[in-house]
């Protein structure tokens, strides 16, 4: 929307009462030439780099061209005077306002990271826009002759210090034509009122040529630095009025408030000119004396003036307030500016002691009123009469204090000295009583430090630590002889240069009680909460320590260990290793104080505070970090040589096990610092090898592969145990927990057995007891991992007593029903694992504790199976899996031998559990554990039921074996059946999965030999259950669960078609057409829409058809093999052989090309690639495999085209249209049939799919994309119009289908079949009367343009009404359908009737009739609505019923 101020003209000195200027409009023709040129000088450079450019870094200043291409046309675009305003950008894209503003900008806000890269540019930069900041800027002359003829001159006075009348600021520092009633207040703050014009707060409203420039000017600043950027103003003196009348005019008027930027810029400029090397007076133009009032202008001296505008900027929000801090800075410390001094530092100790009176006192007291009579009255004057409104602003105490700062850090010493101790006791009362402000203590700790060492004089205290060695090669030993005599020479030398007299380095310029009071704040402040205060105080303590004497020094070095006695406060240890790493920088720090310094550091390298579900530290720990690294820069390796060790150690345990990948990366950043710096690490450049940024950037990776390698060295290997041990394993993390009992099980395969059976072992069982879950789960998990990786001989009968044992101690203790059992549970599934993984003896029985404190002795495996299907029944799926994957470890390696008395149990257990009649959480856990029975159970005599004896023979005379049993269990529940549609709530999709897992691993378990194991029972098997399961395409609101199943049956599909085909049986139980079925079944979903089960079809296909195991199938290739085959199966072969040939072309182009392997399938497709797979895998297979393959392929191809996922839609519908069209290697007579023969094919699946919403909703999208192409052939229009006419009546309460098929009712309304045509119109004709309002104005839309499409051609179709036709399409305009009065609407609808020349439908019988159309429309829903009279069930089935 254009802004009301667009080509509004804006004069600069205008007043209120002024005529506006003639409007003149920017020339917007010229704006994309001036793009153009620009692109053209920048060498088409553009900023569309991609996040991988970004992600390299930036190695130099890369648009360099292009900025000055920018600068240089922006300069001729502007115009010549600041009286307009520029078009905004989302007014003018291509304006010059985007180029400054957009481009610019974002050019240099690349460099944020790396502001160095543009220092030797920023001439370049600055110039230009320097330049049109002179532009525009006003002369101080016209400001006074402007304000002659407003009458601002004779403003009101007021009586300030001795004698002196001085102007008031709004008077004497605005100078603007303000009226003086509105001078009184805060103009910087616009108060809000109703009906308040708010564009200047506006971001894109319309600038200033001067506001853009300045826009442009902060850009550049913002990323190079204040510092930087400050020199390249202009230094003319000349200039100085005029950037300081134009500051105070900028400040005056309240309609260029949000103009800040050029304040900013303004004050910038004039803190590079008030360092002019003579008096300001020279330059003052109105010729006033300092202190003083010029007599004919009535105006402050100039160094007032200046002082009083940038004192008001102090107070501001924006980045002016730092500018005006400089500005006043500057003025301060100019060698003729002593008065401004102490005028400056008694108004700021004013505003401090005041402030702390205010806070202390309460905002309910009398406000505290400006002294009458003091010299620096003026500054306050132009703000409020009263401080307590100034003293409210937030940002004027930072301000100040700032100011303070600067002033300190720029003055001599000499001449700043006296004010300290004042300002030094009230910046310490600020501080107190300001701590939650981080602003303020931040800034007042600065103040305190350079307080303090103003106090101090500037000479570095000679018992500093001094480094022996001074060079790298000498340090690690490598020096001459006459180079260590040389160095030694020189050091001697500058020790002498340093050395001074004793007498006067001890001098104090104040008393120590206020360097103790400056002393005492930076102490308090390195245990703030916030980081930069903090490291603020750190750098503080560390610089004031440097002019200390030696035994002050040492009091300040106790104070500060004495932070670290506050063991739980994460600030105080954080504060405290900052201090103690700026001291050891500084060598300040003596080598008989590292002993104490020292083990705090490898302290803090493990600090880590428990908080509930989290901790803190990781600060802490990065703090310590650097605390190394500054031990290492600042010492020599002689003087370390005794804390080496617990360095080196403490530096490897954080670089591998923290939690934190900055504090990792950082230990070892300090570890190579010390292996460089000092050279007596053992095994240093081993481990910087090894522990680098890169590889332990995982924390998987340091963990299993990084900390095994450094396990070799006994150094680290003892301290890593410990650390394991001693904290990670308790840590609160799960993750953590893992990955270090899975370190410890890789380190102790390095360690003496006796150190971990007689150390660690005795420590984890006895943690097993402690009710603490993390302590618990951490300690098993940790058994678990030194199970699996020490060698079995290790365990005795003990030990394995030991860790069974656990199962009954956690079951007494309640431990896996309490909080967090999951995780035990979890924890000794894993421990169960590995102790089956390492087939250890379990002891036959066990001694369990029951109630009333009798013990008994019951079977080991009884105790282990009771607690796996305690697990089994968990509610979280993730315990039901563990606990199934243990089961299957423990029956392979101990359910060797069938025992009924006990192993029958097992298997009544289990069944009972799968049957329907369970709870659905409990099905699925007891359906995942039938996947892990052993053949000797599936393949053994038992029946639900059965009575055993003894001895262990079934009574009877035949027995079924138990795969018989659970076969017909698992089929039944990897199906929906007709129970499950009736209640949704048993239709659970992990049971199906779950079920369908376990079948595939039964199977393949089964004996062959087995009497009831033939081809009918295992075609069955295959094409009655896992093949029905592969079309589970059931949803609910979490989506797609379906997959879930199909997911499961391709991930078993090999093994199964595997046994089927080399299975030892007399026949061979899979045949051919078996075969076709799952390769069609496999080609169907490598075609679908969902990437995850996309990527297991093609690894499935790849497989069959690729790999040896698979040479039995029909469609092998080998000489011999055709013998048998019909010809229908002979033909499939071929078929089959060509996508094998097509597959292993990919394969083998891919593999060979970016392996540089041989052509041997090193490397796959990426199956979950949509755009690949779907391309090449599915015209091949449409084109080229007719017979066999393409009804499948377009099963899946019309789901994945008919997507409404752009990407997957975009891909499967360009390789749909690819097959109508043929490829290069189809005859022209194979192409011409392609259209005929996949159109039928299409419309075989649709026929297969009837009544099916998952199939009608893509298909019908993908058939008006196919009729809209021109590539769907006309023959097959009229079996797509009796699909619709049978669907639309099956499906005619349901909108959402409804809605897909209209398109496609109306794209048939154009076929060139007259009589198609005609009865599509009778059916549209129909549908536009439909009950939902949407559906009827949608039928009327796209009819319209049907219509619309056949008249408008130059040869109108054969037998179409042209006439009439257009009264049609002007009758469908002008009904509005979707009305609610039903009546007018079918009277409009019948009209059309006679406009197409279509018969009307034959009036019905009032009553049959009525109700037969009733039904009709009601379709197959029609018995769920049989209380016609009720009311909806929920909203969303009444908005669906309205069509709305």
């Amino acid at each position: 929307m254009s802004s009301p101020h667009v080509g509004e003209p804006m004069d600069m000195w205008a007043d209120a009462s002024d005529p506006a200027p003639v409007a003149m409009t920017a020339n917007a023709d010229n704006v994309p030439d001036a793009e153009e040129e620009v692109a053209a000088a920048a060498g088409a450079n553009t900023l569309d780099h991609n996040e991988d450019e970004e992600g390299c870094g930036l190695s130099f200043f890369e648009e360099e061209a292009e900025c000055a291409a920018l600068l240089a046309h922006a300069a001729e675009l502007l115009p010549l005077a600041n009286d307009r305003l520029l078009p905004s950008i989302g007014q003018e894209p291509n304006g010059v306002a985007a180029m400054l503003e957009e481009r610019f900008a974002k050019i240099i806000g690349r460099y944020q990271d790396s502001p160095h890269l543009l220092h030797p540019y920023l001439e370049g930069l600055m110039k230009p826009l320097v330049d049109l900041l002179l532009r525009y800027l006003p002369n101080a002359t016209e400001v006074w002759a402007r304000e002659a003829r407003s009458g601002v001159g004779g403003s009101p006075t007021t009586t300030v210090g001795a004698g002196q009348t001085l102007p008031s600021f709004a008077a004497a520092g605005a100078a603007s034509a303000t009226p003086p009633s509105a001078m009184t207040t805060q103009t910087l703050v616009v108060a809000s009122a109703l009906g308040q014009d708010l564009t200047m707060f506006d971001a894109d409203a319309p600038k200033t040529p001067l506001h853009v420039v300045c826009k442009a000017l902060c850009s550049v600043i913002k990323t190079a630095g204040e510092k930087c950027c400050t020199s390249h103003f202009p230094i003319d003196v000349g200039h100085y009025e005029d950037v300081f009348y134009t500051l105070q005019l900028w400040v005056a008027d309240a309609a260029r408030q949000r103009e800040w930027e050029v304040r900013y810029c303004l004050l910038l400029w004039l803190s590079n000119l008030v360092l002019v090397p003579f008096s300001l007076a020279l330059i003052d133009t109105n010729h006033a004396e300092e202190g003083g009032v010029s007599t004919a202008t009535e105006r402050l001296s100039l160094s007032d003036a200046t002082l009083v505008t940038a004192s008001r900027f102090l107070a501001d929000a924006s980045k002016c307030r730092e500018a005006a801090a400089l500005l006043v800075a500057r003025l301060l410390t100019r060698p003729d500016s002593a008065r401004h001094r102490g005028l400056f530092f008694s108004f700021a100790t004013f505003i401090l002691e005041s402030t702390s009176h205010f806070a202390s006192v309460g905002a309910d007291r009398a406000a505290v009123v400006v002294p009458q009579g003091v010299p620096w009255a003026f500054l306050a004057e132009g703000t409020q009469s009263t401080f307590t409104s100034l003293l409210s602003q937030p940002f004027l105490l930072p301000g100040v204090l700032l100011t303070i700062a600067k002033t300190v850090k720029l003055g001599k010493r000499e001449e700043l000295v006296g004010f300290a101790p004042r300002l030094l006791t009230c910046v310490a009362t600020v501080y107190e009583q300001h701590l939650n402000d981080s602003l303020l203590c931040k800034t007042a700790v600065k103040v305190g430090q350079r307080l303090v060492l103003c106090m101090l004089k500037r000479r570095r205290a000679e018992w500093r630590y001094s480094r022996h060695i001074a060079s790298l090669t000498a340090n690690l030993g490598v020096a001459t002889a006459d180079g260590a005599a040389e160095l030694k020479t020189q050091q001697e030398e500058a020790v002498d240069r340093d050395d001074v007299s004793s007498d006067n380095y001890y001098g104090l310029d104040g008393c120590e009680e206020n360097l103790e009071t400056g002393i005492g704040l930076l102490l308090q402040a390195v245990g703030h909460k916030d980081t930069v205060v903090r490291w603020s105080a750190a750098k503080g303590i560390g610089r004031v320590c440097e002019r200390l004497p030696v035994a002050f020094a040492k009091e300040v070095m106790e104070a500060v260990l004495e932070v670290f006695r506050n063991a739980h406060s994460d600030v105080h240890w954080h504060g405290g290793l900052l201090t103690i790493a700026e001291l050891c920088r500084r060598s300040l720090v003596d080598t008989a104080l590292l002993a104490k310094v020292v083990p705090l550091v490898a302290q803090g390298l493990g600090y880590d505070l428990s908080r509930g579900t989290y901790s803190v530290g990781a600060h802490v720990r990065d703090a310590a970090c650097y605390t190394c690294w500054c031990v290492a820069r600042a010492y020599d390796a002689e003087d370390l040589i005794i804390h080496v060790r617990q360095l080196s150690v403490a530096l490897v345990v954080t670089a591998l096990f923290d939690r934190e990948v900055n504090v990792r990366r950082a230990a070892a950043a300090a570890f190579q610092e010390c292996v460089g710096r000092l050279g007596n690490f053992e095994h240093g450049i081993e481990l910087v090898t090894t522990v680098d940024f890169f590889s332990l950037a995982s924390l998987r990776h340091a963990y299993t592969v990084v900390a095994p390698v450094i396990a070799q060295y006994d150094t680290y290997r003892d301290g890593m145990l410990r650390e394991l041990v001693g904290t990670k394993l308790l840590h609160w993390d799960r993750y953590v927990r893992q990955m270090a009992a899975t370190a410890l099980g890789l380190v102790a395969t390095h360690e003496p057995a006796a150190s971990i059976l007689e150390e660690v072992l005795p420590e984890l069982l006895r943690r097993v007891e402690d009710t603490t879950v993390a302590t618990r789960h951490g300690a098993i998990l940790a058994i678990a991992e030194l199970i699996q990786n020490l060698p079995p001989s290790m365990w005795n009968e003990a030990h394995i007593l030991q860790f069974t044992g656990i199962l009954t101690t956690l079951e007494a203790a309640r431990g896996f029903s309490a909080r967090g059992g999951a995780y035990i549970r979890q924890a000794c599934c894993a421990m169960l694992q590995a102790i089956a993984g390492q087939f250890l003896a379990l002891p036959r029985t066990m001694e369990v504790s029951r109630v009333g404190g009798r013990v008994e002795k019951v079977l080991t495996l009884a105790v282990i199976f009771s607690f796996l299907k305690d697990t089994w029944d968990n509610i979280l799926e993730w315990v039901q899996h563990t606990a199934a994957d243990t089961f299957c470890a423990v029956a392979q390696a101990y359910f060797v031998t069938f025992l009924p008395s006990f192993h029958g149990k097992v298997l009544t257990e289990l069944y009972e559990g799968c049957v329907f009649e369970q709870r659905v959480l409990r099905r699925r856990g007891f359906l995942a554990a039938v996947g892990g029975l052993p053949a000797t159970l599936l393949n053994a005599p038992w029946t639900p039921g059965a009575a055993t004896s003894a001895e262990g023979a079934t009574s009877g005379v035949s027995v079924p074996l138990a795969f018989e049993t659970f076969l017909p269990v698992l089929q039944r529940a990897s199906l929906l059946s007709p129970e499950d549609l009736k209640n949704p709530e048993l239709a659970d999709a992990h049971v199906r999965r779950n079920a369908a897992r376990a079948l595939a691993r039964v199977v393949v378990r089964i004996d062959p030999a087995a009497p009831t194991v033939t081809p009918s029972w295992y075609t069955a098997v295959m094409e009655g259950t896992v093949l029905q399961a592969l079309q589970d395409y059931a949803t609910d609101k979490r989506g797609d669960v379906g997959s879930f199943v199909r997911l499961a049956v391709l991930e078993g599909l090999p093994s199964l078609l595997t046994y089927g085909l080399t299975a030892a049986a007399a026949v061979r139980l899979c045949t051919a057409a078996t075969e076709l079925r799952v390769l069609q079944g496999v080609v169907r979903c490598v075609l679908e829409k969902l990437d995850r089960v996309r990527a297991v079809a093609g690894g499935v296909l790849a497989r069959l058809l690729l790999d040896k195991p698979y040479d039995n199938a029909f469609w092998a290739e080998g000489n011999g093999k055709d013998e048998g085959l019909s010809d229908y199966e002979l033909s499939i072969k071929a078929e089959v052989s060509l996508l094998r040939a097509h597959l292993r072309h990919l394969v083998t182009r891919r593999g060979g090309e970016e392996s540089g392997a041989d052509g041997d399938g090193s490397e796959l497709l990426a199956w979950h690639n949509t755009q690949q797979v779907i391309s090449c895998i599915g015209p091949f297979v449409l084109t080229h495999c007719p017979v066999s393959l393409a009804h499948a392929a377009m099963e899946g191809l019309v789901v994945s085209a008919g997507d409404l996922s752009e990407h997957v839609r975009r891909t499967a519908a360009a390789a749909l249209l690819s097959a109508f069209h043929g490829d290069h290697t189809t005859t022209a007579d194979v192409s011409g049939a392609l259209p005929q023969r996949l159109s039928a094919c299409l419309m075989t699946v649709l026929v297969a799919h009837e009544h099916e919403e998952r199939m009608l909703k893509p298909a019908s999208r993908v058939l008006d994309l196919l009729i809209n192409e021109g590539v769907f052939a006309v023959e097959q229009h009229r079996a797509v119009l009796e699909m619709l006419r049978k669907e639309l009546k099956h499906f005619a309460l349901n909108i959402m289908v409804l809605l897909a098929m209209v398109p496609l009712l109306t794209n048939v309304c154009r076929s060139p079949d007259v009589e198609v045509r005609r009865s599509a119109w009778t059916l549209a004709l129909t549908m536009i009367a439909s009950r939902y309002p949407k559906v009827r104005a949608k039928v009327a839309t796209d009819l319209y343009a049907s219509l619309l499409v056949l008249t408008s051609g130059a040869f109108a179709p054969a037998g179409l009404p042209l006439e009439g036709c257009r009264r049609a399409m002007e009758h469908l305009m002008l009904v509005q359908w979707d009305s609610n009065d039903a009546t007018r609407t079918r009277a409009a609808r019948n009209k059309l009737y006679s406009m197409l020349e279509i018969d009307p439908p034959v009036a019905r019988a009032a009553n049959v009739g009525e109700s037969a159309s009733e039904d009709a429309q009601r379709g197959s829903m029609q018995p769920a609505r049989d209380h016609r009279g009720a009311v909806a069930a929920t909203y969303k089935s009444l908005v669906q019923e309205t069509g709305y």
